[in-house]
């Protein structure tokens, strides 16, 4: 029993010190700044034929990403940015709270007011607010290539940041 643990705990070991981590890096030379997305990170990815993609990104090689099981190479992204579900959820119902207190403003104006036509902007930019709110919203910087950003993936043995 005594072998079993220790042939067990050299495996375990042994898997850790050759796992890697993958990582997609964001470069800007003009800017000299460097942001990285790791493997598995919620991204919104538009591409350079206008499809945009949105969910969890996994690093398949050097060259190509997949969301949602369909492959993007590196060189077709134009567009990149972080997607947090947390963010955007909590943004996304204070955004549909506000809008509702709008539309009701504006109910009561143009009924109780005799400003029709405030209760109307009112109303109208509430519901406005209401579709954004619930269609989902995202400020995360977005990462674009004519702005010059440069995109890469990286490959980090797992042994070196455990040891920093």
């Amino acid at each position: 029993m005594k072998t079993l643990i220790i042939t067990f705990i050299l495996l375990l070991v042994a898997y850790s010190a050759t796992a890697q981590i993958q990582q997609l890096v964001l470069e800007n030379e003009e800017r000299n700044e460097v942001n990285i997305l790791e493997d598995n990170q919620m991204v919104r990815v538009v591409t350079t034929s206008g499809v945009r993609h949105k969910g969890k990104m996994a690093i398949v090689d050097e060259n190509t990403i997949s969301i949602k099981g369909t492959l993007i190479p590196l060189n077709e992204i134009d567009k990149i940015k972080k997607h947090s579900r947390l963010v955007a959820v909590l943004l996304g119902i204070a955004v549909v709270y506000l809008s509702t207190g709008l539309v009701v403003g504006g109910l009561l104006v143009a009924t109780f007011g005799g400003e029709v036509a405030l209760g109307v902007v009112l109303g109208a930019a509430g519901l406005a607010g209401m579709y954004g709110g619930i269609n989902g919203v995202n400020l995360s910087r977005a990462y674009k290539r004519y702005q010059g950003w440069n995109y890469s993936i990286e490959t980090i043995p797992l042994a070196s940041i455990l040891t920093n």
